[in-house]
């Protein structure tokens, strides 16, 4: 497992936190069970309250077979022919105006599966200050998504 973290005070110059992710998750097939299976984490936690930030919750964990929605399946298979499924680059914006004032924590988690034999990895490309221009960003909610204009 890796995780990459980063810490910060919210306040109105940085609630809006934008990042950019490509991930690829080698599925463990059907001899792994769900929560053997490579997957990808992105949480961000209020520390000042303990819980985590509304609509800042990811997760994608490789399928022993069939799809995994928003991700396509590579034509390419791993060495020992289990499925290999891969998200293009995806920008997200968060909503962090809840935390104003709070310290909070982004975490982003990738995972090999938990038997050793396949893999998950990821690209992260993140600002913690609003942007001048965020094209086509996308919540965690669903509902949460457009085009972004900062003057």
């Amino acid at each position: 497992m890796m995780r990459a973290s980063y810490s910060f005070v919210v306040d109105n110059t940085n609630d809006l936190f934008t990042f950019q992710y490509a991930a690829v998750l080698n599925s463990g097939g059907t001899s792994h069970s769900a929560s053997e299976q490579p997957y990808f984490h992105v949480d961000v936690t209020d520390n000042t309250t303990n819980s985590t930030v509304p609509c800042t919750q990811y997760d994608a964990t490789a399928p022993s077979s069939g799809s995994l929605p928003g991700w396509f399946l590579s034509s390419h298979k791993a060495p020992d022919q289990t499925d290999v499924y891969c998200k293009q680059w995806s920008a997200v914006g968060l909503d962090l105006q809840t935390a104003i004032g709070h310290t909070v924590t982004v975490n982003f988690i990738v995972s090999d599966c938990n038997l050793g034999g396949h893999f998950g990895y990821c690209y992260i490309d993140a600002d913690c200050g609003n942007p001048a221009s965020a094209s086509n960003v996308a919540g965690f909610c669903g509902t949460n998504s457009g085009q972004v204009t900062m003057t």
